[in-house]
């Protein structure tokens, strides 16, 4: 048979057309579910460091603290691509973006010590480091490869806006109340809330491309 992409055509790849993309329920559940997660993680990430400052920790310590945001991360994404591989995706979802729950309680009151400190940075990074991958994973397996490039910007592109805009709310909350508690608080019930969501994709759909 003729090569389809020698002659400028898409290959019949397996998957979802645009539309039934868009009426579909798992499209939108996922992008409510991911927009919750981003917002504690876009609000926390940048604001990480003042946060700890404002818990009487040392300028230089907040800072030391925050690489291990960075070490994290690295391992959360090696480590949530294997589980990947063996086990149903919103079940990792659950493993790694609720984990920055934890680090928001224990972050609560006036003063924290510096194992708590490490403690919620390890929890952010896990989650950062898994985030943009599972939303990438859960793209193909539920809406496949024919139109992975439409369903992958709108989400990545829902993900980017609600990170972008937190940063300056997780200031506003400080500026008007003199402490990080509240957001803390939300930010927490929103780490719980989202990827318990993704639980409602169900199975992974059949998206086998049709015999030529």
């Amino acid at each position: 048979a003729d090569d389809p992409e020698l002659e400028g055509v898409r290959p019949d790849l397996p998957g979802l057309e645009t539309r039934e993309i868009v009426k579909g329920y798992r499209f939108w559940l996922m992008l409510a579910a991911f927009a919750l997660i981003s917002f504690g993680v876009g609000g926390l990430l940048p604001n990480f460091v003042r946060l700890l400052i404002s818990k009487n920790i040392s300028a230089g310590e907040a800072a030391s603290y925050a690489s291990f945001i960075g070490l994290s991360v690295l391992f959360g994404r090696a480590f949530a691509g294997y589980l990947l591989d063996r086990i149903w995706a919103p079940i990792v979802a659950v493993l790694f973006l609720s984990v920055p729950a934890i680090g928001c309680f224990i972050l609560l009151g006036e003063t924290t010590s510096s194992t708590t400190g490490i403690i919620a940075a390890i929890c952010l990074g896990l989650s950062a480091g898994a985030e943009f991958d599972l939303i990438a994973y859960m793209c193909t397996r539920y809406f496949g490869l024919k139109n992975y490039g439409f369903v992958y910007s709108l989400q990545y592109a829902s993900f980017g806006f609600f990170s972008g805009i937190t940063p300056a709310i997780f200031g506003r909350v400080f500026v008007q109340t003199g402490s990080y508690d509240p957001i803390l608080t939300v930010s927490a019930a929103l780490f719980l809330i989202g990827p318990l969501l993704l639980f409602g994709l169900g199975r992974y759909p059949d998206l086998s491309a049709p015999d030529a």
